[in-house]
């Protein structure tokens, strides 16, 4: 009877309370259809701020309470925040369904959000660019670093959220006018970089290419031109790619313009002769070099040009008549016939004229002849000791130096060809020792022989014992 009776107190006295906790429970933790139906924006907001750690709500809960809070800048905070209590799933619903404009850049540029999904979706719901180019300004600062008259950013940066922004960005201008003007406005070399790569109108790409002060970006439209007067164009206006158009620029006519003009070579007062001799260099045409060599005011222009002509009148006529010695020099020591060589130097006027421009025209012309033995007959003949002293430069073979130290009637030219020979076998017996030996020579040079330079002699040694260690 005991037990009946306390059966029974057990249904009667506990069955209410039971109940009554149940009823609280159902006031506590409603139904996602119920919740679907509450119009207080308090109790909606409550209810997404429960933590479903304490068993009370779950994520459909709170995801069907918040898809009926009007307020914006709440909904914001919540996918903004750190705590636990607002679970990822609930963060991409709102985000996803429920942000407007301005509160999805505003998620998509939060400095400290590190949840890669949210960012996505945050920027895959902004259709506005003026909104994702004020993401790019929320994001980390990347300052640009000056490179003379250029700026220039690290691309090996430009990753993760720049690039998901930069790519949605260039999905929502979807008319080529909205990239072009990107391309050639937006104020984020970034973008401006992504924009152009997407051009193909060189007459825009032409424009970038001159006009931006960002080195990777004139340098990605100079690489998609192809017009040769739009390259010609950007290495004159020393844009920030000019190197690139350079290297581009093939069009002889082009080249031979930006020769003539010199302003592409002039920087500071002084001019780039590496990249004068490049460009000259690109050149084929043989009358376009011809026009340099005879028209250009730089002498290192008409000197380079030189370098790639073999026609002998031009040589010859460059010999006698350029301004400019080293340019004459270049021309003499390209003229093949002996002959011509001779009478060029003949026609340097010696004695008391006798000025050391003439000289080095005569020596190198002298040089330049390739049979010695005509200037072994003319040395023997010519009264002219100017000229005699300028061919006998040239003169190094060992069996003509012995003819003249033998049978010159010069008493000067005698005396250097027995000269030259006598340091002709100082120099051999020199080159011939060892190390160790050139090293006693070193020593006592002077004693053995008188006049020589040491560091001449160090020189030699050095050079042998390096050629054979």
């Amino acid at each position: 009877m005991k037990i009946i009776r306390n059966i029974f107190v057990f249904f009667f006295v506990m069955t209410p309370i039971t109940c009554l906790f149940a009823l609280y429970g159902c006031q506590q933790m409603p139904t996602v259809e119920s919740i679907e139906r509450i119009s207080d924006q308090a109790r909606l907001k409550e209810i997404v701020d429960r933590d479903v750690k304490d068993g009370a709500i779950t994520v459909m809960q709170k995801i069907a309470a918040a898809k009926h809070i009007k307020d914006q800048e709440f909904l914001r905070r919540r996918v903004l925040s750190s705590k636990d209590k607002y679970l990822q799933l609930l963060k991409i619903y709102i985000v996803e369904n429920l942000l407007d404009q301005d509160n999805l850049s505003v998620v998509a540029g939060y400095r400290y959000l590190v949840a890669d999904d949210l960012i996505k979706a945050a920027l895959n719901g902004i259709e506005d660019p003026v909104l994702l180019e004020k993401v790019i300004d929320n994001l980390f600062d990347k300052p640009s670093v000056r490179m003379g008259e250029c700026f220039s950013f690290r691309l090996d940066v430009i990753t993760g959220r720049y690039v998901w922004v930069i790519d949605r960005l260039l999905e929502v201008v979807r008319s080529k006018q909205e990239v072009q003007a990107l391309a050639l406005r937006s104020e984020y070399p970034e973008v401006r970089l992504a924009a152009t790569k997407l051009i193909d109108d060189e007459d825009v790409l032409r424009e970038v290419a001159l006009k931006d002060n960002h080195h990777e970006v004139s340098k990605a439209a100079t690489e998609r031109l192809t017009n040769q007067a739009y390259l010609a164009e950007i290495i004159s206006g020393k844009a920030c790619s000019s190197g690139l158009a350079f290297e581009k620029l093939t069009d002889p006519n082009y080249l031979f313009a930006l020769v003539m003009s010199g302003s592409y070579f002039n920087a500071n007062g002084f001019e780039d002769r590496s990249r004068l001799a490049s460009v000259i260099s690109k050149i084929s045409d043989v009358g376009l070099l011809k026009k340099i060599v005879m028209q250009n005011e730089s002498s290192n222009a008409r000197m380079y040009a030189l370098g790639q002509i073999e026609d002998q009148n031009t040589l010859i006529k460059i010999a006698l008549e350029d301004p400019d010695l080293p340019v004459k020099l270049t021309a003499i020591r390209k003229i093949t016939d002996d002959g011509t060589l001779i009478k060029i130097a003949k026609s340097q006027s010696g004695g008391k004229s006798w000025a050391w421009e003439d000289e080095q025209i005569a020596i190198n012309a002298y040089v330049a002849v390739q049979n010695k033995s005509k200037l072994v007959i003319y040395i023997n003949e010519s009264q002219d000791y100017f000229q005699q002293r300028a061919a006998f430069s040239a003169i190094k073979n060992r069996q003509l130096l012995e003819d003249l130290a033998a049978n010159s009637f010069s008493d000067y030219v005698r005396n250097a060809a027995q000269l030259r020979l006598k340091s002709a076998d100082r120099d051999k017996y020199l080159d011939s020792l060892g190390y160790a030996q050139a090293l006693q020579a070193v020593g006592f040079c002077k004693h053995i022989y008188h006049g020589i330079d040491p560091d001449k002699i160090a020189g030699i040694s050095l050079g042998y014992f390096k050629k054979n260690i």
